[in-house]
């Protein structure tokens, strides 16, 4: 039987959704319908801007720290390697620091150990900015300012 009630992480998905997609500057984003639940399934969202695509995997924490370990690290290796193996070099990782904001960050690389959501002041920057200049991470508030990380 499916149930009908949608669980809290396709409800988190569903939000960044429309987070990315009504942030404007041509952005749009679609989440994978079963994603996570499919041995095939590499991310949970599908981002397009300016001609390109990323693939986002996204984790919630209630904590202020979000250590990356264990199967998370696993599941987070196999994007970052079908991306790379696929010529897809976009694989973003989206932490959901609940009751503050999300952090957008770039998996190029070796994997980060941990995320930290803090607030940087610095002057706004928004998602478009981050996909195409060299910035490593950004954090997203409730009210749809972003703010630099790194």
């Amino acid at each position: 039987m499916i149930s009908l009630k949608l669980s809290r992480l396709t409800r988190y998905e569903i939000e960044l959704a429309n987070l990315i997609s009504h942030s404007g500057k041509g952005l749009h984003c679609e989440r994978i319908a079963g994603s996570g639940r499919r041995i095939s399934s590499v991310c949970d969202c599908i981002m397009t801007y300016a001609k390109q695509s990323y693939y986002v995997e996204l984790k919630t924490t209630h904590n202020s720290l979000f250590r990356i370990n264990g199967k998370t690290r696993v599941q987070l290796q196999r994007l970052v390697d079908f991306c790379r193996d696929n010529d897809f070099n976009n694989p973003i990782l989206v932490v959901k620091f609940l009751r503050r904001g999300h952090v957008f960050v770039r998996l190029n690389g070796e994997l980060p150990k941990k995320i930290e959501y803090y607030e940087h002041n610095s002057n706004p920057i928004r998602i478009h900015d981050f996909l195409t200049q060299d910035i490593v991470a950004i954090s997203v508030s409730f009210e749809g300012v972003e703010k630099v990380l790194c």
